[in-house]
């Protein structure tokens, strides 16, 4: 059943992800060898969030190093999969490909809203 539970929602996401990043294109068809990359997205991202729930750091230099590090460790050390990375981050957090430094952003919003938003947004995935 848990494994049923989370394939439905890494499908959830993956169709998220593809919706919001190809919202300009009508037209826009997910072909089965782009399903299976925008569901690794989606299955790497939802590892990221389980991670970002476990930072206990305070400055904007420590929390950027750490969703860096993050990044590298579920997506790849590639400057295209780190930048997969954080658009897919951009995607959850503001629907947007692309947003402010992260660690800034987190900073000013402090870490527990940040936690919050990233759990809130992948549970309200279904309402997107």
């Amino acid at each position: 059943m848990e494994t049923t539970a989370n394939l439905a929602k890494q499908k959830e996401l993956a169709a998220y992800l593809f919706l919001h990043e190809n919202q300009e294109d009508e037209n826009a068809y997910i072909d089965p060898q782009s399903l299976t990359v925008y569901m690794q997205r989606a299955c790497n991202l939802m590892s990221v969030v389980y991670l970002v729930q476990e930072m206990e750091l305070a400055t904007e230099k420590e929390m950027e190093a750490v969703l860096y590090e993050i990044g590298k460790s579920v997506y790849g050390t590639e400057k295209s999969q780190l930048r997969n990375f954080f658009r897919d981050l951009y995607l959850l957090c503001f629907m947007r490909k692309e947003g402010p430094r992260l660690g800034m952003f987190v900073a000013l919003a402090g870490l527990d809203n940040f936690k919050t938003t990233l759990k809130d947004r992948l549970a309200n995935l279904y309402n997107f």
